[in-house]
């Protein structure tokens, strides 16, 4: 038996230039030793993750092409690796990316979602409140309370 690869466990930072202060290392916000590239172990799945920071949200057809697998075999791949299919997974990973930016940067939800490549404005709205269980400013309030890992949790 082996352990699912989870979007959690790979997760990659999109601020690469962030300074974290005190504060945010004394919360637990950001790990001090938080290595530049976790890597999985799977060439497929550390692709993806590649190809998820080059190109965010984007559809799983497009996904499949870039990698060069049909769609049915990611999804195949995907369910044997993670439990998951693939845009399960990928929505789950680039939910973390909006929560991040959400957590450490002033950008407004609507400019997060043209950089994430929501088609509409209130498209990335929409699909973070589905995901995340909150609209994108309820969770920018701070609605987590002090449990620092709670920003990586998933509301199923």
């Amino acid at each position: 038996m082996f352990k699912k690869i989870l979007p959690e466990d790979l997760y990659l930072s999109v601020l690469r230039s962030y300074k974290p202060s005190e504060e945010d290392l004394w919360r637990g916000k950001v790990a001090p030793e938080r290595p530049g590239r976790y890597l999985s172990g799977n060439e497929v799945i550390d692709a993806a993750v590649d190809l998820l920071h080059r190109h965010r949200h984007q559809t799983c057809d497009f996904y499949a092409a870039r990698l060069g697998i049909p769609l049915r075999d990611l999804n195949g791949f995907y369910r044997v690796m993670t439990g998951m299919n693939f845009e399960v997974w990928r929505d789950r990973y680039l939910v973390l990316m909006a929560k991040e930016l959400l957590e450490k940067t002033k950008m407004s939800s609507s400019e997060i979602g043209t950089w994430m490549n929501f088609p509409a404005v209130n498209g990335f709205a929409r699909w973070f409140r589905r995901l995340a269980g909150r609209q994108p400013i309820e969770w920018r309030r701070g609605w987590r309370g002090n449990d620092p890992r709670a920003k990586y949790h998933i509301d199923d």
